[in-house]
This record gives structure tokens, C-alpha cells and sequence, in this order.
């Protein structure tokens, strides 16, 4: 499952992702995976079994990539992750889509 989030006024909301991760760490729900990842960074889940990959694309879009390794559960850690935007980012964001690949 694919997310992409639309920020307004082209802000970098990649990096203030990131910035917000730190602040969080180690009381977030979400933290960084350690290493280098090319142009992506990976996040897993302290409660649910997945993890999310964030990539920063043109004009300060960001598209993330959920990954679970329980299938039928994917929605709760979609549901935290679209949570982390609205509760940290919601007055930062025009729009949030959500494509469902075919698997």
C-alpha cells in the first residue's frame, strides 16, 4: 500500500518527519531503522509488526510505503501512521491519498 501526502505551500515535510522522529524518540510509536537506504528512510513500529518506508519526491511530496508482515493487520498500522500526520502535521498537509496495489 502506497501513500502519498501533498504538503501546502511546498513546505519540506520530509524533513520535518524526520525532525519530528528525533523529538519523539524513544516515547514514539514510530523509529528510524539505523543504516543507509537509498534515497528512502525506514521506520518501523514499536507495537505493530510492520514498518514504513518514506521517500521524498518533487515539490516537497512525501510517499510512503506500508509494509507488514501480518497482512490482514496492515490497516492498524496504516491507521497509526495516518494518526502521527493528523495529530503532528494536520495544518501542514493539503492531501493524503492512499493507492491499493493488487498483490
Amino acid at each position: 500500500m502506497t501513500i502519498t501526502v501533498v504538503p501546502r505551500n511546498y513546505e519540506n515535510l520530509y524533513g520535518l518527519l524526520l525532525k519530528k522522529e528525533q523529538q519523539l524518540r524513544p516515547k514514539g510509536a514510530f523509529y528510524r531503522v539505523p543504516g543507509r537506504f537509498n534515497g528512502f528512510t525506514k521506520w518501523h513500529h514499536k507495537k505493530y509488526n510492520g514498518w514504513v518506508w518514506l521517500r521524498k519526491a518533487m515539490s516537497g511530496v512525501v510517499v510512503v510505503e506500508i509494509e507488514t508482515r501480518d497482512e490482514p493487520n496492515d490497516w492498524q498500522i496504516l491507521s497509526a501512521f495516518i494518526g502521527f500526520l493528523d495529530r503532528y502535521f494536520k495544518n501542514g498537509i493539503s492531501s493524503i491519498s492512499i493507492n491499493y496495489s493488487k498483490s
